[in-house]
């Protein structure tokens, strides 16, 4: 599970937990998991891709710095 990842799905709505990203839990793991897998399977990828664009895509437009105070 990657930080820039969660808080992006977070910043779109496709989670509604730990919107700094950081002290996740086994279920907020797997709710991670299926939310890429489900992504990947709608644009006939892999998993580990959209995880992949989704990291570069909160890179590129991220302002500030990445870990903020909870």
């Amino acid at each position: 599970m990657e930080i820039r990842v969660w808080q992006l799905l977070y910043a779109i709505g496709a989670v509604a937990k730990k919107p700094n990203g950081v002290n996740f839990t086994f279920a907020n793991w797997y709710q991670f998991l299926m939310i890429v897998r489900y992504f990947a399977k709608q644009f006939g990828g892999k998993a580990r891709d959209v995880e992949r664009a989704l990291f570069k895509a909160h890179k590129d437009y991220q302002k500030g710095r990445l870990y903020r105070e909870s």
